[in-house]
């Protein structure tokens, strides 16, 4: 595939930033995590479906952010982000010992981005949505300057300072024009970009671990500002609210890139497993990371060839069939798998815990990937691994002479 010198392509489609913000998206609707798996009504609920979250984040998130951060996203980095990098790494030498270089990184995407789009903004060519994309955008900034100016290199600081505050003299004024970029959306590319600088720190050995640990502290809280992860309204419920009456009629499907989050009906599929023996099925994790894959899919073939299309857009499209073909394989091996490892828990369920009043200690999910960075506090790596959450003792429902116990111990294959 190609990759054409093109300045524009940030408001262009790229496969990279697409598939990171299915991911991400994904992950918002699992958020809230800790309230829910600990409820003590729907414990086994909770714990089920941390263990099918823990097996797509082994199987099919980590050795595939693994593929994406070593070859893809620097193969086909948008032309703003590729100039940005290879001056900062020329120059990185050159800055004070007190700057965090990590942040410093951020900051200088961030910035190039902003005065990029200020740019194009300006030139009063751009259609209405695009513009409302682009001052979208730096409602973002407004609260990322807040964020990443300490710990950075004061003259990266002033310039980007001064793109913000000549957008807001700016904004709202000018030309419009009747360009639009469909693709373009200002929270996947802060998305893309928060990306781009994880993998460039755990990439290149001149970032020092404090430095990095550091940065991911503070873009953690950053995106938790902006990017909301967590937000009550489109992650898991609130057990509390489980049989309200009118709960799940009140949810309004919220919205990230081209993607439609199925808030709604992962909620009542939620309330509905969380009832008593009405149901064996789990919310399927991976039939909704599927779904969001292909809403992308759908909306860019619906796009390919517009107006705004070139060569290089289309390499960008074909490349993203290629990441959800891989994704989708090992989506299927991953959800095999875990069917396989339910059954063989159910199986040791039936011979080991039949014994009323017999404890356990279950096993904490451990295997997430670090994504503090993006997903802040919301982070699973965070709440299970980072902050060592363990689960307490607790007493089996399964009792020989209770009949309704035995379809609730079934439930115990997930926690065992």
């Amino acid at each position: 595939m190609s990759q054409a010198n093109n300045s524009n392509d940030i408001f262009q489609f790229n496969a990279v930033n697409a598939w990171l913000s299915a991911s991400f998206a994904a992950k918002c609707m699992l958020s809230n995590s800790k309230q829910f798996v600990t409820n003590e009504s729907n414990f086994v609920l909770g714990m089920s479906t941390m263990k099918m979250v823990e097996t797509w984040h082994q199987h099919v998130l980590t050795p595939m952010e693994k593929y994406i951060s070593k070859k893809v996203i620097w193969m086909y980095v948008p032309h703003f982000a590729k100039e940005i990098v290879k001056d900062y790494f020329k120059a990185i030498e050159d800055l004070d010992e007190d700057v965090n270089k990590a942040k410093e990184l951020n900051l200088r995407l961030l910035w190039k981005a902003s005065q990029l789009m200020s740019i194009q903004y300006r030139r009063g060519h751009l259609g209405p949505n695009t513009r409302g994309a682009i001052e979208e955008w730096f409602e973002y900034m407004e609260i990322a300057i807040r964020f990443t100016t300490r710990g950075s290199d004061p003259l990266t600081t002033q310039k980007f300072q001064a793109v913000c505050d000549a957008f807001q003299d700016l904004s709202g004024q000018g030309d419009t024009g009747r360009t639009e970029y469909p693709s373009f959306y200002p929270d996947t590319t802060f998305i893309h970009i928060s990306y781009m600088t994880h993998y460039a720190c755990r990439e290149m050995t001149i970032f020092s671990e404090d430095h990095i640990q550091a940065w991911e502290a503070m873009s953690g809280r950053m995106s938790y500002y902006i990017l909301s992860p967590g937000h009550k309204s489109w992650s898991l419920p609130d057990p509390s609210q489980f049989h309200v009456q009118g709960y799940n009629s009140t949810i309004t499907d919220p919205t990230i890139g081209m993607m439609t989050l199925p808030v709604s009906n992962f909620h009542r599929q939620i309330n509905y497993a969380a009832v008593p023996n009405t149901s064996d099925s789990m919310p399927n994790v991976f039939s909704i990371y599927r779904d969001l894959l292909y809403q992308i899919q759908e909306k860019v073939l619906d796009s390919a060839g517009g107006e705004q299309s070139d060569a290089q857009e289309c390499d960008q499209m074909l490349l993203y069939e290629e990441l959800v073909e891989s994704t989708l394989k090992s989506l299927s091996k991953a959800e095999t798998l875990y069917k396989q490892n339910m059954k063989a828990m159910r199986s040791y369920a039936k011979r080991h815990c039949s014994k009323a009043g017999k404890s356990y200690s279950p096993r904490t999910p451990n295997k997430f990937n670090k994504d503090g960075f993006i997903m802040g506090s919301e982070s699973y790596h965070h709440i299970f691994v980072k902050r060592n959450y363990k689960f307490p003792k607790r007493v089996t429902p399964f009792a020989p002479d209770e009949e309704d116990a035995i379809s609730e111990a079934d439930g115990l294959i997930a926690i065992l």
